[in-house]
C-alpha cells in the first residue's frame, strides 16, 4: 500500500490506498473502550425503567386516595339517604348596630326561661332578655345583636352554649357573646317549637330539637341526625310533625303533638 492522499484532523489522519483507507487516531484522541455501548445502554434503560416505576407509585397513590375518598363519599350518602344525617348550614351572627340602637319590642310574652352563665335568660315573642336575680332586665337582644328574628320559643343549655328555637327561622346558638344560627335547606318551614338538653355528645350533651314540619332532630354538635316513630306502613319509620313538647323519664323519650 501506498500514501496517495493524506487528510489531517484533530481526531487523526486518513490515509487513500490500494485496497480502501485507513484512519489513524491522533495522540490523546478518545476510543472507545470495549463493553462501554452495552454500559451505555444498560445505564440508559436502567433510568427508564425507574422513571416507569416512580409514574406508576405516583399513578398508584392518586387512585387510591380516590377510591377512598370515593369510598367515604358513598358512606356519607347512605348515611344522608338513610335518614341518619341531616344536611344543615351553620352562621355566625354578627351585630348590626351599636348598642345605643334599639327596637321597642314588647317582651310580655315569655315562652322559656333557663339559667345559663350566671344569669336567668328568657325567650319572649320579642327577643331574648338577661334578668337579674331581682327580675330585672339587664339586657335585651334583639336582631341588632345577631338574632335571626326576635319572635323565639324555647330555650335550652346544652354543653356551653343556649340553644334558641325560633317561630321561623331554625335554631341559634349563644355563647354569652355571639350568636350562632343553624339552618336545613332540605326541609321547611325552619320553626322550632321545643328544645331539651340530654347527656352524651362530645360537646358535653346532646340537645333535641322539635320542629313543626321538619320531625324531631338530635345535635351532637357536630351534626344533626333525626329521629323517626316506628309502626308505619310496611314496618317504614314515619317523620314526627307539629312537635310542641318534649320530656325525658328516665330512658323513656316523650313528645308532644
Amino acid at each position: 500500500m501506498s500514501k496517495t492522499q493524506n487528510h489531517s484532523s484533530r481526531a487523526g489522519e486518513r490515509f487513500a490506498g490500494a485496497r480502501g483507507s485507513l484512519w489513524r487516531p491522533a495522540a490523546g484522541a478518545w476510543l472507545p473502550r470495549r463493553g462501554d455501548g452495552w454500559r451505555a445502554a444498560i445505564g440508559g434503560g436502567v433510568a427508564v425503567v425507574v422513571l416507569g416505576v416512580a409514574a406508576c407509585l405516583l399513578l398508584a397513590g392518586a387512585w387510591h386516595v380516590r377510591r377512598q375518598a370515593l369510598e367515604g363519599l358513598a358512606v356519607e350518602r347512605g348515611r344522608v339517604a338513610a335518614g341518619q344525617l341531616v344536611p344543615f348550614e351553620r352562621k355566625v351572627r354578627l351585630p348590626l348596630g351599636r348598642r345605643e340602637i334599639q327596637f321597642r319590642q314588647s317582651v310580655r310574652d315569655v315562652r322559656a326561661v333557663v339559667r345559663f352563665q350566671d344569669s336567668f335568660f328568657a325567650a319572649t315573642g320579642g327577643g331574648l332578655l338577661r334578668l337579674t336575680d331581682a327580675g330585672e332586665i339587664a339586657r335585651h337582644y334583639s336582631t341588632l345583636d345577631g338574632l335571626t328574628e326576635s319572635d323565639l320559643t324555647s330555650l335550652a343549655v346544652c354543653g356551653a352554649k343556649l340553644f334558641i328555637g325560633t317561630r321561623s327561622q331554625g335554631l341559634l346558638a349563644f355563647d354569652g357573646e355571639q350568636f350562632e344560627s343553624y339552618r336545613w335547606p332540605d326541609r321547611e318551614p325552619q320553626a322550632v317549637a321545643a328544645l331539651l338538653a340530654g347527656p352524651g355528645g362530645g360537646g358535653g350533651g346532646r340537645l333535641l330539637v322539635g320542629t313543626f314540619a321538619g320531625g324531631l332532630l338530635e345535635f351532637d354538635g357536630q351534626s344533626f341526625r333525626e329521629i323517626m316513630a316506628a309502626g308505619g306502613d310496611e314496618g317504614q319509620r314515619q317523620r314526627l310533625r307539629a312537635i310542641n313538647g318534649l320530656h325525658r323519664d328516665q330512658a323513656r323519650l316523650y313528645v308532644g303533638t
